[in-house]
């Protein structure tokens, strides 16, 4: 059985990439046409929200499914 700090530490060690990754493949997506001409600094603050929100998501859901398969099997 593996310790609940070891959780609790990748949550934070995988969270810091993967919000790196989700922010650069949310670059692929156009929302200038939902914004006014030059509002950059608007998108930028959204991507940034957008992508710190869907890692930590991503992160506890990855680490719940960890946490479950940990404990089915101890």
């Amino acid at each position: 059985m593996i310790d609940a700090n070891v959780f609790i530490a990748l949550r934070f060690l995988l969270f810091f990439p993967v919000t790196y990754f989700i922010y650069k493949a949310m670059q692929a997506i156009d929302f200038s046409k939902l914004f006014r001409p030059n509002s950059s600094e608007a998108i930028r603050l959204l991507f940034m929200v957008c992508s710190v929100i869907l890692g930590f998501l991503f992160v506890h859901a990855f680490i719940s499914l960890m946490e479950y398969i940990n404990q089915l099997f101890s």
